[in-house]
């Protein structure tokens, strides 16, 4: 099938059918390869890593009861060992460990920040990346793909979901991030455009998060929750699961339903040189 893409300066002939924000996003996704990536974009991903592990590492550290209180309530549901639980020199099944590496990586909230998300980007990609790189025993080079893809996806729907999406009261580090590491994982795993859009749906479908839980765990559960989702979505989609296929921009799909303004232009121009939102990604200095 051929696709039009939306806000092209030419209609569609003949044969063609728009492509809608899922489509595209999914397109992008698949297509993605390191030499496309920009070289900002490379360098931030790069220095976003360094930053989260360092956060990450104070998660776990400055939170001690908190994390070993999650990880002695799932420990007898671990599966295989997969993944690394990062300082706990153990490996789990890739699920758990995204989940917890997730949580402990947003505990303290000294993690990095995109603007036009209204959120944290990499605290849920990474860690479902990490996890599923390391069980794909994935190199440095698709890694930072799967960083960029997961990063570029979430930072595209905050743009056309915000600012009313945030004021709402949900939180976008959850809600967005869950299409982030969706997106991240279907890169590890080659998972091919159609899949993706499934894997989007799945991710869609899982979406959530509440301001409500600021103050509590449960706000540093958001990234860990929306890593494993993101993971869950890729991987059933790979499957075979059906999943709805306009999950972005239907009437009932996430763009709609949790933004009373979605502007579903935001998801142009994605790959395009100077229009790579994860090169605007800033880490804190100082908390």
């Amino acid at each position: 099938m051929r696709y039009f893409i939306l806000g092209a300066k030419s209609e569609p002939k003949e044969g063609f059918i728009k492509m809608s924000a899922t489509r595209k996003l999914a397109e992008f996704i698949s297509g993605l390869r390191y030499e496309h990536i920009s070289i900002d974009a490379i360098a931030k991903a790069k220095l976003s890593l360094m930053d989260w592990t360092g956060v990450t590492i104070g998660g776990y550290v400055s939170g001690q009861n908190d994390m070993d209180s999650m990880i002695n309530a799932l420990s007898p549901f671990f599966g295989r060992p997969q993944a690394t639980l990062i300082t706990k020199k153990k490996k789990i099944d890739v699920i758990n460990a995204a989940l917890i590496n997730g949580t402990a990586s947003h505990l303290l909230d000294y993690d990095d920040v995109h603007m036009g998300m209204i959120g944290h980007p990499t605290v849920p990609v990474i860690p479902a990346a990490l996890a599923m790189g390391e069980y794909h025993g994935i190199n440095g080079k698709k890694l930072i793909e799967a960083i960029v893809a997961g990063v570029e996806t979430e930072c595209r729907i905050g743009e056309a979901v915000n600012p009313e999406h945030y004021a709402t009261g949900w939180h976008a580090t959850a809600t967005l991030g869950c299409f982030g590491a969706c997106a991240a994982v279907a890169k590890i795993i080659d998972l091919e455009a159609d899949k993706i859009v499934s894997a989007l749906g799945i991710a869609g479908t899982q979406a959530c998060g509440l301001q409500q839980s600021f103050g509590t765990m449960c706000k540093p559960f958001h990234a860990g929750k929306a890593a494993s989702n993101g993971i869950l979505a890729a991987i059933l989609a790979g499957n075979e699961l059906t999943a709805p296929q306009q999950i972005l921009e239907a009437q009932a799909g996430f763009g709609k339903v949790l933004s009373p303004k979605f502007d579903e232009t935001k998801i142009d121009n994605l790959g395009q040189p100077k229009c790579w939102p994860s090169s605007t990604m800033a880490c804190r200095p100082f908390s």
